[in-house]
C-alpha cells in the first residue's frame, strides 16, 4: 500500500522505528530515578503522598557512561538517541531555551491525567447550548458548536446542513454559519482504532482552517506500520503530533 504524499499529510516526515535516530525537547526530570523529558503542554506533579504522575513525557534511557543527565535535571534539553523499547537510548543531552508554555512541575495534583487533550478552536469561545443543539449533537448530526470570538456568529459544523439550518436558524438568524463536514464522527473513531494504544500519549479533537473536525492525537513516535494504515484515510481528518521525531527533521542543536 502506498503512502500518501507528504504535501496532503503532513505527519508524514515525521515517521520513526524502532532502531532509528530520534531526537525530543522538553523538561528533562527524573521520576523515581527514572530520567524523562516532559513536553512542553505536559505536566508532572505529585501527590500529597509523594506519587508522581505525568503527561506526556518521553522515558529515557543511556547509552553511554556519563551523557550529563544529573547536571540538566530541570531544565529545558534537547536530547538525541535512538528509539528502544519505547524509549529514547540517548546519546547526548543539551540544555536549549524554554519555550513561553514550557512544561511543569509541581506537587500538587494537577486533575490532567495522560490521554486528556483539549480541542484546539483558534478564534472561538464556548458557549450555553441551546436545546435544538443538544439535539443535533446528541443525534450526531452535528459534531461541533462554536462561536467565532472575533465576529461573534456561531459556527454549526455538521452533516445535514439543511436540518441544521431549519432548527437553529430561528434562534441565531443572521449570524449563524452551519458548515458541511465531510466525515462524520463515527470516521474519526474509525482512525482513532487503528492506532496503538501503547503509542497514544493524548487524544482529543481540533478544528482546521477550513472548520472541519480532526482526530487530534499526540504519539510517542509515529512508526511506518502505523502510517501505512493511516493511509486508508483522509490526511486532513487526522492532526498528529510526536513526542520522539525523527533526528535531523529540525535543527537539533
Amino acid at each position: 500500500m502506498p503512502l500518501p504524499d507528504s504535501g496532503t499529510a503532513p505527519w508524514l516526515p515525521l515517521v520513526l522505528d524502532e532502531g532509528q535516530p530520534g531526537a525530543t525537547d522538553g523538561l528533562l526530570v527524573h521520576v523515581q530515578d527514572v530520567p524523562f523529558v516532559v513536553a512542553s503542554d505536559g505536566h508532572v506533579s505529585h501527590s500529597p503522598a509523594g506519587i508522581p504522575s505525568m503527561s506526556r513525557a518521553v522515558p529515557l534511557a543511556v547509552s553511554v557512561p556519563d551523557p550529563g543527565l544529573a547536571a540538566l535535571d530541570n531544565r529545558w534539553v534537547t536530547a538525541a538517541g535512538t528509539l528502544q523499547s519505547q524509549q529514547l537510548l540517548v546519546d547526548v543531552v543539551r540544555p536549549r531555551a524554554a519555550p513561553a508554555d514550557a512544561a511543569r512541575t509541581d506537587r500538587r495534583p494537577t486533575g490532567l491525567r495522560a490521554g486528556d487533550v483539549p480541542a484546539s478552536r483558534h478564534g472561538t469561545r464556548p458557549s450555553r447550548r441551546i436545546p435544538a443543539e443538544r439535539a443535533l449533537l446528541e443525534q450526531g448530526i452535528v459534531l461541533d458548536l462554536w462561536t467565532d470570538e472575533r465576529t461573534g456568529r456561531r459556527i454549526a459544523l455538521t452533516t445535514d446542513v439543511g436540518l441544521t439550518t431549519d432548527m437553529l436558524a430561528p434562534h441565531y438568524r443572521e449570524s449563524l454559519d452551519v458548515v458541511a463536514s465531510r466525515w462524520d464522527r463515527r470516521y474519526l473513531d474509525e482512525i482513532l482504532n487503528e492506532v496503538d494504544e501503547e503509542l497514544v500519549m493524548s487524544v482529543g479533537h481540533s478544528i482546521s482552517t477550513d472548520r472541519q473536525l480532526r482526530l487530534a492525537v499526540t504519539l510517542l513516535h509515529l512508526p511506518s506500520r502505523l502510517a501505512y494504515r493511516l493511509a486508508d484515510y483522509r490526511a486532513e481528518a487526522l492532526d498528529v503530533r510526536v513526542l520522539v521525531r525523527p533526528a535531523g527533521l529540525a535543527s537539533d542543536f
